[in-house]
């Protein structure tokens, strides 16, 4: 698989955020559920798939909490396929859940920015996966899953521009 990284951007409010990373791939002759799932099982995604803070600590060791997926143990199975306006309406009900307290609005927020530019993207086909939908201890989640209040990883392929975007959404 071929792929280049592009870009990283965050949208966070407080300790809410989204890192959004995109890429280039030339490969995109496979089914777009089949490319994502290799895709990130790829070493491109592992190096250069994490906060930039990560990525330019010079530090060492547990520092920094993994994501709370085991990406080994992902399957395209796992994930739930949306439509843009599908996805937008699964986060606008996750926002209207009863048990936020203070930090709704940090969420609400953060969404409001994601939507934005959601809105602009071309495709119509989002694979997305959250840490609530499983059990502690499954083979899926890593073993700092229970240290996020909420997980959410996003996956889509823009075919015209061969871009595959992340999104890493998460509050810890």
């Amino acid at each position: 698989m071929r792929v280049k990284f592009l870009d990283q951007r965050e949208i966070r409010s407080e300790y809410q955020v989204i890192f959004w990373y995109t890429f280039l791939t030339e490969d995109i002759d496979n089914k777009v559920d089949d490319l994502l799932i290799e895709f990130i099982h790829s070493d491109c995604f592992r190096e250069f798939g994490k906060p930039s803070i990560v990525s330019q600590s010079h530090i060492g060791g547990d520092r920094f909490l993994q994501g709370a997926f085991n990406l080994n143990n992902l399957d395209v199975t796992n994930f739930r396929i949306f439509s843009k306006d599908g996805l937008m309406q699964f986060f606008d009900e996750y926002s209207q859940s009863a048990d936020w307290g203070d930090d709704r609005g940090e969420f609400i927020d953060v969404m409001n920015s994601f939507n934005k530019f959601l809105e602009k993207e071309t495709s119509d086909c989002f694979f997305g996966i959250s840490k609530e939908w499983f059990n502690q201890g499954d083979r899926v989640l890593s073993a700092d899953s229970g240290f996020y209040t909420y997980y959410f990883l996003l996956m889509w392929l823009d075919i015209g521009k061969k871009i595959i975007n992340v999104c890493e959404w998460n509050y810890d």
